[in-house]
């Protein structure tokens, strides 16, 4: 059974501290942090595209908090769940649906905590001191924020929502681990369980209008046969994207693996683009 401590109602510096003690005891080898994940409900319903409107799907909320990716992995890892539970109940049930987790390598973190600016500032500081301490190579640290709400949303929670990436990536910046941040989606019933990597695709601005059904169509659909991309802007995309509930080998380099990653490795993926990626693919 996954190792799992519960931070409850504590103020950001004394959270810190207890998270540097339990990684003290318990050094991490990879570093995992889910801001804003956790089970509201079982389902949703999305409001686009109209043909699926009215059916009622399974919420990835459990991925959120620990994705497919780690689940198989036999590196110690450490969970770091943060978000602002709306009662203690709702919090009691994250933890009853943690407990079922069985990797004994994964150390799993819940706190209950609203980030403001400064805490979130010094939060993120601290991931960068955690993961330096420990030695934790960038290819194996994440930051995913899953702070988007679905249908209409308070002032406050708009201010949170376009608040909160660019504090994590600001901090982030100048440091070794400043590519370690990603962004979730949100609410788009092609995208739904996917995140892409923040400050890459920052600056290669809005996603292609392919990049919603390829996703769909050639990667989450069960599908064969080799896949040709000729458009730079999509295979740039597919390179920074990454799908919280697909596993992948125990053996790997890094923690996740990409969706262009992901169909190389299947021998699916074929593009005369491919030599001009910046970061060469590894296992």
């Amino acid at each position: 059974m996954s190792t799992l401590h519960s931070i409850y109602g504590k103020p950001i510096e004394d959270i810190i501290e207890s998270i540097r003690v339990i990684a003290a005891a318990d050094p991490p080898k990879q570093l995992y942090v889910s801001i804003g994940g956790k089970l509201n409900d079982k389902y949703l319903y999305f409001d686009h595209p109209i043909g699926v409107s009215n059916t009622r799907y399974n919420t990835n909320s459990m991925e959120q908090m620990v994705p497919s990716f780690l689940r198989d992995q036999t590196i110690r890892t450490f969970v770091i769940v943060v978000d602002n539970f709306n009662s203690k109940p709702v919090y009691d049930i994250n933890i009853s649906l943690l407990r079922k987790f069985t990797n004994t390598n994964i150390t799993i973190l819940l706190v209950h905590h609203y980030f403001t600016k400064a805490s979130l500032n010094l939060f993120v500081q601290f991931f960068t001191e955690l993961a330096k301490t420990n030695s934790i190579s960038p290819k194996r640290c994440m930051v995913c924020n899953y702070v988007k709400y679905n249908g209409d949303s308070t002032l406050t929670e708009y201010r949170d929502e376009q608040m909160i990436p660019d504090i994590i990536q600001d901090t982030l910046d100048d440091t070794e681990y400043s590519e370690c941040f990603y962004d979730w989606f949100g609410y788009n019933f092609y995208v739904y369980d996917f995140v892409y990597k923040y400050k890459t695709c920052r600056h290669l601005g809005n996603p292609p209008k392919t990049l919603e059904t390829f996703i769909y169509e050639r990667y989450s659909r069960v599908a064969t046969g080799a896949i040709v991309i000729q458009e730079r802007p999509l295979l740039q995309w597919i390179t920074n994207v990454y799908d919280i509930t697909k596993s992948q080998p125990r053996a790997s380099t890094k923690m996740a693996w990409s969706v262009c990653d992901t169909l190389i490795r299947a021998d699916r993926l074929m593009s005369p683009l491919l030599c001009e990626l910046n970061t060469p693919l590894e296992e």
